[in-house]
């Protein structure tokens, strides 16, 4: 027997990031929310690691620091490549989407690379919040009306 297909709108959102993929995720899903302004929050942190481990490395032999700092630099772009998995659902592979560049490379601007990423899905992450908001408050108050009109 065949398996059937079964299509609904689930409200994902699909963004080519840079032509190196889609990014899929739902905008109003307060879950991705949470996640990414957790992550967001964390961001200074982040970069205060990688400056300390692999940008300000000390000592004598160069070349053993020099490899030891980019095992460093790989370890902590993959572990803000899960997390950045871990926000917006494991089907998106961030290190396809980012072209295979390292979170804490400069883009043009100067900025880190993370940065630009989470301040361009800013925007599309703030509107869905607010959509889901204002879908819920329209709930709450047809519910209250309904409640209304059955105790008249």
């Amino acid at each position: 027997m065949e398996a059937k297909t079964l299509q609904f709108d689930d409200g994902l959102l699909r963004l080519d990031i840079n032509g190196s993929g889609l990014l899929t995720f739902n905008p109003t899903d307060f879950n991705v929310y949470q996640r990414f302004f957790q992550l967001l929050q964390e961001l200074p942190q982040l970069e205060q690691r990688y400056a300390e481990q692999v940008e300000q490395p000390g000592g004598a032999d160069e070349m053993a620091l020099a490899g030891q700092a980019l095992e460093r630099a790989l370890a902590l772009d993959r572990e803000i490549k899960d997390r950045l998995g871990q926000v917006f659902g494991p089907g998106n592979d961030f290190d396809q989407l980012l072209g295979g560049v390292n979170v804490m490379a400069l883009g043009g601007n100067g900025e880190r690379v993370i940065t630009n990423l989470l301040n361009a899905l800013s925007p599309y992450i703030e509107e869905g919040a607010r959509r889901h908001m204002d879908s819920a408050a329209q709930a709450a108050r047809l519910s209250r009306e309904q409640r209304r009109a059955a105790q008249t």
